[in-house]
């Protein structure tokens, strides 16, 4: 038999109770060192996808050198096609074009050409197109009578317009001679939408 059989009750259940307590400390100890092991690993976990996460986002450097590449040309691209928008307009008239390729010829030696200008201009009902017309102005130094009078025919007659007037007439000074004259002349055009060319009927022959 041992000793602590002799022992009253409750100095057995104090011994008891001593041997437990170390019990309880030490699952305590290995419950903190497991927890305290676990929020280490979660945390190291975490600040590693962390820094996934934020490599995967920092910019690739191929990419902005790319992207930079698309925006010098796009800015090349939008300077070209503000520089070729009138010529794709006056390309669009084709009247103009062969107005302008033989007007020396036609002018002669007595007129000196001072200034050419047009303008398309077009009317519509609804989506319709009603009326496009090309309206030319030529400014020029017109040298004798029978010249003077007949520039707006000849000018009429070189472009194919459907109407030709001098709108302005005066002396050049100290060239008595000469006259600036003014010479504006209309056409028909034929546009998307018009089954054939079209001018108000101001302008009709």
């Amino acid at each position: 038999m041992r000793t602590i059989d002799f022992l009253p009750g409750d100095r057995f259940a104090a011994h008891l109770e001593r041997r437990r307590v170390p019990f309880r400390v030490l699952v305590l100890l290995v419950l903190t060192v497991f927890l305290e092991t676990g929020v280490l690993a979660l945390s190291l976990e975490v600040k590693h996808e962390e820094a996934k996460a934020e490599l995967l986002e920092a910019p690739n450097p191929q990419e902005v050198a790319a992207g930079e590449e698309l925006e010098r040309i796009y800015a090349e691209m939008s300077e070209y096609a503000t520089r070729l928008d009138p010529l794709t307009q006056h390309l669009r008239l084709p009247t103009a074009g062969r107005f302008l390729a033989g007007l020396a010829s036609v002018l002669g030696r007595y007129v000196q050409l001072e200034e050419f200008d047009w303008d398309l201009q077009v009317g519509r009902k609804g989506q319709k197109v009603d009326f496009a017309e090309l309206h030319v102005e030529v400014t020029a130094l017109v040298r004798g009578d029978e010249t003077l009078l007949a520039l707006p025919h000849e000018l009429q007659e070189h472009g194919g317009f459907v109407w030709a007037e001098t709108v302005k007439s005066e002396l050049v000074p100290d060239q008595p001679d000469t006259m600036r004259t003014v010479v504006q002349l209309v056409g028909e055009v034929l546009m998307p939408g018009m089954k054939e060319p079209k001018v108000r009927e101001e302008y009709r022959p």
